[in-house]
């Protein structure tokens, strides 16, 4: 153990040392250099020999390779191959081109030839190779023509040499076995140890994080054994992180399989992996989906140059994210917001495409729906920008017309204030005169005061009925006996009522009424009213000449593409006529003709606005022209009844 503690630490000092030892006992110096002083002897000779027969060789071929005798070479060759050791010998032209080769195998002499090419040197060349030895020698006759190589054996040398070392070797062999037995001694523990260590580096795999007992005898062992330890540590950290990052990935998995639709294709595209969540979706088992394409779940709706450009993308190592319409088993249609990432080997070519889609579906036909009722909304917009422009239109008519009846109401107030007031005062007037000189008063005096009261009343009368009938008019109450009437005996009614008082008047009152059917669906009242307006106002202001009442059939446009057949009823006057301003107006309410005559005469301007009202309501038209040479002419039509 002294001797043990005396030696360095590290293993292979240590096996230096003990070998170095061993050789100094067993190997004497001087029988070694005995050795080696007679075998570099014996090979110093035996080169100087080779010299000499590879000269003459050199010498004696010259004639042979300048006439091409290949025959006689391989002679010569073959006679000097007899000398003892001749292993090879050949002759080559000069770049080394064999033309003649001999060899010695057992003693015995053979002629070989297989056109191979040598390297020859660029002068004499001589090499020992261990128990061999290699010559060049040059073949010149004024200049190289080829070259002689002589390959020797120098085994029967050695043997003589190794001969007399066989008996050293034998004591030599006790002293190696003790050597051995030293080696071993000295090398057990650290063996153990190597041992043991190897063991606990072939059961660190099982990655427990146990260590073994650090060994001290060498440095080398120490550091593996501690190395082991760490590695064993290291392994069994790194195990740890790696179940985790396992489990966290086993997590991560199972909550994108609950979350989403995943199926993995290989670089071809066909499916190897789906996950159940696309399964369910899709209605299709696994075994109908694995080793088939995403075509079995193609929908039609997108165009091929849409997949184009998915494959394009993820075949270039890009993510593509897009919306894709599939088709489930059942035909449906599944609308998906889908991912398709490519993983790349180390080259940077795709081997396998992961697809992650969401359901949107409904999303979709929400869209859908949203679309549709932004459509429909906007139409509505459209069409209430139409209505609010046209209710603006209507509303800013609305005002104008408010304005005007405004005006109307004013002028209505003081029109009707004034022929209220006027009849009143007569009445009231000589209602007093006759209540203070009635017993004065003659009896034709009484007569005339009755009757201007008697007209103001009248007057005060038909105000009053006027007002009324426009107050129905325009709120919808007046009552219309509408029957089927003959519109020629409503025209002669009431020529027999107004006959005798054009008559007392002096002015002829004719009629013409055409030949046929004149029948109307009308209130023959109503159609009266109209009649006698106008008949009265021909009698106010005709002195003198005629008035006729005229009827005819004629054509009434409806509108732009509707004509029907209707009656023209006109009442001709000679009396004291229209100014061409007052023509259009001469309908309007509260309108009167401002003229000294017309003024005298009063009215209060609605008379002609009612028969307006009552004509227009059957659908006719009533206007005025003159008459010529003077007066009026009053027209309106009314259509056929059917």
């Amino acid at each position: 153990m002294t001797l043990y503690r005396l030696l360095p630490r590290k293993l292979d000092l240590q096996v230096a040392v003990i070998c170095g030892i061993l050789m100094a006992v067993m190997l004497p110096i001087y029988v070694i250099n005995e050795v080696q002083d007679e075998i570099s002897y014996v090979v110093g000779t035996k080169l100087q020999e080779t010299r000499v027969v590879a000269k003459n060789i050199s010498q004696t071929s010259i004639k042979y390779l300048l006439i091409r005798d290949y025959t006689s070479l391989d002679l010569l060759l073959q006679n000097a191959a007899s000398y003892p050791g001749v292993l090879n010998l050949q002759i080559t032209d000069k770049d080394g081109r064999v033309l003649s080769d001999v060899a010695v195998e057992n003693e015995i002499v053979n002629s070989r030839f297989d056109a191979k090419v040598l390297t020859p040197p660029k002068t004499i060349l001589i090499n020992q190779y261990d128990k061999e030895i290699v010559l060049w020698e040059p073949v010149s006759s004024g200049s190289l023509i080829g070259w002689v190589r002589f390959h020797y054996s120098l085994e029967s040398t050695y043997q003589h040499a190794y001969q007399r070392m066989y008996d050293f070797l034998f004591n030599a062999g006790v002293l190696i076995l003790l050597m051995i037995g030293l080696l071993l001694l000295f090398l057990r523990k650290p063996m153990n140890q190597l041992g043991e260590a190897a063991e606990f580096a072939d059961n660190i795999s099982d990655k427990t994080g146990n260590t073994m007992p650090v060994a001290h005898r060498s440095i080398e062992l120490e550091k593996i054994t501690i190395a082991l330890n760490n590695a064993s540590k290291n392994l069994y950290e790194k195990e740890q992180i790696i179940n985790q990052v396992v489990k966290d990935l086993e997590t991560q998995k199972h909550a994108l399989d609950e979350h989403s639709i995943v199926s993995i294709t290989d670089d071809n595209g066909y499916i190897f992996y789906a996950n159940d969540k696309f399964l369910k979706i899709t209605g299709y088992k696994s075994s109908e989906v694995i080793g088939k394409k995403h075509d079995l779940v193609k929908s039609g709706v997108h165009t091929d140059a849409f997949f184009k450009n998915i494959w394009k993308t993820v075949k270039q190592g890009d993510i593509w994210k897009g919306e894709i319409c599939n088709l489930n088993k059942s035909g449906q249609m599944i609308w998906l917001s889908t991912s398709i990432v490519p993983f790349m080997d180390e080259l940077g070519n795709p081997y396998q495409f992961v697809e992650i889609s969401t359901d949107i579906t409904e999303k979709k036909q929400a869209e859908n729906e949203l679309e549709q009722k932004n459509k429909i909304l906007k139409e509505l917009t459209e069409h209430l920008e139409d209505i609010v422009h046209t209710r603006t239109a209507e509303l800013e008519k609305a005002n104008e017309e408010l304005v005007s009846l405004n005006n109307i109401k004013s002028e209505f107030v003081s029109v009707v204030s004034h022929e209220l007031r006027t009849p009143l005062t007569s009445i009231k007037s000589f209602a007093e005169i006759l209540e203070d000189d009635i017993d004065d008063m003659s009896s034709e005096n009484r007569r005339r005061y009755l009757k201007i009261i008697n007209d103001e009343a009248d007057r005060l009368g038909r105000l009053i009925n006027d007002v009324l009938d426009l107050q129905k008019i325009d709120s919808g109450m007046m009552q219309w006996k509408d029957e089927v009437s003959n519109l020629k005996l409503i025209l002669e009614n009431s020529y027999n009522l107004f006959k005798a008082a054009f008559d007392k008047k002096g002015v002829d009152f004719l009629v013409h009424i055409d030949e046929g059917e004149f029948n109307v669906n009308i209130d023959s009242d109503k159609l009266a009213q109209v009649l006698t307006n106008v008949l009265s106002n021909a009698l106010k202001f005709t002195h003198d000449g005629e008035v006729s009442i005229n009827l005819s059939s004629v054509e009434i446009k409806l509108n732009e593409d509707d004509v029907v057949r209707g009656f023209e009823v006109s009442i001709d006057d000679n009396g004291i006529g229209l100014p061409d301003d007052e023509m259009e107006q001469i309908f309007d309410r509260f309108h009167q003709v401002d003229s000294s005559e017309t003024r005298n005469h009063g009215g209060s301007g609605l008379g002609l606005n009612i028969c307006k009202e009552i004509i227009e309501h059957y659908h006719g038209q009533i206007w005025v022209e003159h008459n010529k040479p003077k007066g009026s002419s009053f027209k309106f039509v009314l259509p056929e009844f059917v």
